[in-house]
């Protein structure tokens, strides 16, 4: 899969170890060995880092989102659905899950607790 570097939603040039990237997941090497670990089922996709355009910039400033060291990264899917339980508090559209309520947060360096009986339940069997 070819990828490049975007602003867009950028969280800043460090790298979390879960990356937003739309429809698609996409983690740190190591976190995707973990979940392998625990979920067998885990596809990897191989990513293809493009130049950005932007790096040609005369202005650093417009830069500074760029990660600042290489960190090899994984796109990756499970070919097995699972549904979540109905006692999940989430919030559903046509195309997916548009919102998971009482889900612990992290918001400006805090982390807020999940609230009990709520969350997203599943059953693996």
């Amino acid at each position: 899969m070819d990828v490049w570097w975007d602003d867009w939603c950028s969280g800043g040039a460090k790298i979390g170890d879960c990356i937003y990237c739309g429809a698609i997941n996409v983690c740190k090497g190591i976190i995707f060995e973990q979940l392998r670990g625990k979920f067998k089922e885990l596809k990897s996709v191989p990513l293809r880092f493009n130049e950005t355009k932007k790096i040609k910039t005369k202005n650093i400033k417009r830069i500074k989102w760029l990660p600042k060291e290489t960190i090899p990264l994984t796109a990756f899917y499970s070919p097995r659905e699972i549904d979540c339980l109905p006692q999940s508090t989430i919030v559903r559209s046509e195309r997916a899950i548009e919102e998971i309520t009482g889900v612990a947060e992290f918001r400006g360096g805090v982390i807020i607790t999940r609230e009990v009986g709520k969350g997203f339940f599943l059953v693996l069997i």
